[in-house]
Parts: C-alpha cells; structure tokens; sequence
C-alpha cells in the first residue's frame, strides 16, 4: 500500500476528491510525496466524465485507448507524460467514486470494486511521434502485463466519510519501470476490470498514458 503524509492528503489537489457518477479514470501517473502530480494519461483536462472509456464484453478488436488518447504526443505543459529513471515506484491516484464503499451489486448487495492491471510492450518508441505500440483490446493480456493484478481498493480510499472510512481520500497504488529498462518512451495502459454484472461478458476501464525513462 502506498503511505503519503497525512497533511498532504488533506492538500491534494480538489480535482482527486470531487463526486461523480462516472467511473473511473487515472487522476495521476507519478504522484510524488509532496503532493504533486508529476506525470498524466494522455488528453488529460482534469477530473471530468470525459476521461472515462468504457469498454463492454472484451471485444478484441475494439481501439484499446479513447479518441483522446490514442496519440503518444496528447499532453501539453500543464499535463506531461511521467519521466523516471528505470526500477522506481510510481504512484498512481484515482477516485473510487462510490465503487469501494457504496455500490449495492449482485449477488450479495455489496460493492465490489475488482481489480486492475498496467500493460505494456517492454520497448520504447522507435521515433518521437510514432503510432501507440498497444492499439486494440486483444493486445494486451497476461503476457505484456507489468507488474501483478491489483486490487482496485486500497484499503482505505473512499469517496466520503459516509461508510466507515475518513474520506474523501484517493485511491493509491503504484508501478515500477523494471531495472535495467533502456531509455525512451513507452505506453502503459491501465485496465480496470470492474465487471459488476456477473450476468455480462465484461466491463473494463481504460486509462493510456507514457513514461519515459531518463538515462
């Protein structure tokens, strides 16, 4: 589990704690202790339902990114792609909005918020402005998985105070760029496996976002 100071929490930007009935999207790809978000998916404009891509019954042919962010070139100065030096820990941030704490889902009546994954190739871009390496659903699965499933709660992120928990409080877990892993730009894709409907074939969300990696 990821620990920031509590006094920081309660600094965060407002845009991690504002309710929506959307679901889930990546706030942050490198949260950094002080607070600041150092690194963004792509097309980031802030905490909107805009940011959320939804894709229904695992179709394998279905673009894997939104429209907004399938270009790895989608970030301006405000909203840059992560930098890091390989075989450091970054944090991600994102809401829970009601999916650990206050959904009511069958079979039990209770929330269940699944898990997710970051996916990846391994190999950085060829050529500044080359296409996404990860185009359709069906390119990622547990071959190019970075890192091990996740669960989507931590523990302790919650949307308010309302259940238990001392919300509101962002959701946190964290990545790592292997050690050893050449310099360059990758694409990572985040994938929420939410799935609240056992009846259906599936409902995941998408975040796509770029790290690159410093000498």
């Amino acid at each position: 589990m990821i620990h920031l100071n509590p006094l920081v929490l309660l600094t965060l930007p407002v845009l991690f704690f504002i309710t929506t009935h959307a679901h889930s999207w990546l706030d942050c790809t490198d949260l950094q202790t002080s607070g600041a978000c150092a690194g963004y998916i792509r097309g980031y404009v802030g905490h909107t339902d805009s940011e959320t891509y939804k894709l229904l019954g695992r179709p394998p042919m279905a673009p894997l990114c939104s429209p907004s962010q399938q270009s790895p070139t989608a970030y301006t100065t405000q909203h840059p792609h992560a930098r890091t030096q390989s075989g450091r820990h970054l944090t991600i941030s994102y809401t829970e909005d009601g999916h650990v704490t206050k959904d009511s889902l069958p079979p039990d009546g209770r929330p269940h918020p699944g898990n997710f994954s970051f996916y990846w190739t391994g190999e950085p871009y060829a050529r500044p402005g080359d296409d996404s390496q990860l185009l359709l659903r069906r390119d990622v699965g547990p071959q190019n998985r970075l890192g091990q499933l996740e669960s989507f709660d931590d523990g302790v992120c919650a949307e308010d105070n309302t259940k238990g928990r001392n919300g509101p409080r962002p959701c946190l877990n964290s990545y790592v760029i292997p050690p050893g892993t050449k310099p360059g730009l990758y694409q990572i894709v985040w994938l929420w496996a939410f799935d609240k409907d056992p009846e259906t074939n599936g409902e995941e969300y998408v975040s796509c976002f770029d790290v690159e990696v410093l000498p």
